[in-house]
């Protein structure tokens, strides 16, 4: 889980929220990809092609975090 009260979105309405993020370990077990009102995009990518992403900065920790192999919990 990251949340932090330093991280907070404002959106163009005015309304302001606190951004609590999970992230989970997970198998491809079958479906297809696709888009959600929440998306824009999809696709795998690897950990070079992701240093070259236009990301929220907030997203790197939890990449880093992801990929570091780390099998207990993260806590920051």
């Amino acid at each position: 889980m990251y949340t932090s009260p330093d991280l907070i979105v404002e959106y163009p309405d005015g309304n302001k929220f606190q951004i609590v993020g999970f992230s989970f370990e997970a198998q491809v077990m079958g479906g297809e990809l696709g888009l959600s009102d929440e998306t824009t995009d999809y696709g795998y990518f690897t950990p070079d092609q992701i240093e070259s992403m236009d990301l929220m900065e907030h997203h790197r920790e939890r990449i880093a975090d992801a990929l570091a192999g780390q099998t207990a919990a993260f806590v920051r």
